[in-house]
């Protein structure tokens, strides 16, 4: 990696609201509930339009959203949905957008404006062109800068400033380190508001501000929004971590987040932080050991994580033996547990893909009666 692409995604890391993982992970919720999200987060939403018959959808699902810069970008910049235009979760979002070819993938601001459009299958150096040329047409952040530099300083265009600088994946933190060192109480609203909105990284003197004002932020923001926040900030640095190649900043995430979180919590973030990083590594035999572990202590009756654990680990180089077997044996328990066709489809896929004929024939009749 180049010095500019780790300087580059170092500034993403630092930024924005981040996911422990390498493959685009794309929002459960409907479109609807996308645009609010987008709206709350100011961000732009990206889609992937396509059809459950589309060859190179199928292709850039597997070989394209999988790739750790792909996802690694996608996931801190963008609200990522996808939509299978002939369904009927498509219906709102056709009555504003066609789509005469697929997969047709847009980028979308939460006023349902339409900031880039991509038609047809993408690289993975091409997709990632495309999410920074549409989020260079949403930077909100130049104007503020310019009124910054000329010397505004009050507090709400501050706040304003570090927010954009955040939406559009600029590093804010120089901007909120100077505003929070000219403060005498940080326990007002506004400063305690202007904390969480600061709080990116846990390797930062912020981090600290921000823990020790736990259950004050708590009252203000709520539980849930708090955690979340903490989370977000510990992933970044463990990514960070990933980027310089850094046991130590790993360690320090895994440290911080295990002080602050409850101990289930904290586990599943150890496991899955090694995960990412053995990956990174190309530490492939640890990878799987980790996985295997992480399915044992955690994912008891998560069919949903078993699905996508089993994708992740599919995607991963070199795997040996035992890494297949634990790949079929993630999907096979998650149609276990749930009834989901998009489950039942994977393990035929792969079952298929790792030649398991006999076992791929028996599932096909179960996926056909789904249909």
């Amino acid at each position: 990696m180049s010095l500019r692409q780790i300087t580059c995604l170092v500034l993403v890391l630092l930024t924005g609201t981040l996911k422990l993982s390498a493959n685009i992970e794309f929002f459960d919720g409907s479109y609807e509930e996308a645009l609010e999200l987008a709206k709350k987060e100011r961000k732009i939403i990206f889609i992937d339009a396509y059809a459950s018959w589309c060859g190179p959808c199928k292709q850039m699902a597997k070989n394209v959203f999988t790739q750790d810069q792909v996802g690694e970008f996608y996931n801190s910049t963008f609200i990522n949905l996808k939509l299978d235009m002939e369904k009927a979760e498509a219906a709102v979002f056709k009555q504003s957008f066609s789509v005469s070819a697929y997969p047709t993938l847009f980028f979308i601001d939460s006023q349902e404006n339409l900031v880039h459009k991509v038609v047809g299958g993408q690289n993975g150096a091409a997709l990632i062109s495309a999410g920074e040329f549409a989020l260079s047409k949403f930077d909100v952040s130049k104007d503020l800068a310019v009124e910054y530099e000329n010397g505004k300083r009050d507090p709400e265009f501050i706040l304003e400033y570090v927010r954009a600088l955040n939406a559009s994946n600029k590093n804010s933190l120089p901007v909120s380190n100077k505003y929070l060192m000219t403060q005498k109480n940080l326990n007002t609203e506004f400063n305690l508001t202007f904390i969480y909105e600061a709080t990116v990284a846990c390797d930062s003197r912020i981090f600290k501000l921000f823990t020790d004002r736990k259950d004050l932020l708590i009252k203000q923001f709520g539980a849930e929004a708090v955690e979340n926040r903490m989370y977000d900030a510990c992933a970044a640095t463990v990514k960070k971590a990933i980027a310089f190649e850094s046991t130590d900043l790993l360690e320090e995430a895994i440290e911080k987040y295990g002080e602050q979180a409850n101990k289930k919590a904290a586990g599943q973030f150890e496991l899955e932080s090694r995960i990412y990083f053995a990956r990174a590594m190309k530490q492939t035999g640890e990878v799987v050991a980790l996985v295997k572990k992480l399915n044992k202590s955690y994912l008891k009756g998560a069919a949903g994580e078993k699905f996508r654990w089993s994708k992740r680990l599919n995607s991963v180089e070199d795997l040996d033996a035992s890494g297949v077997d634990l790949v079929i044996q993630l999907a096979r328990e998650a149609t276990e547990i749930a009834e989901n066709k998009s489950y039942w489809q994977h393990y035929y896929e792969i079952l298929v893909e790792y030649g398991r004929t006999k076992e791929a024939e028996e599932v096909k009749v179960l996926l056909d009666a789904l249909n």
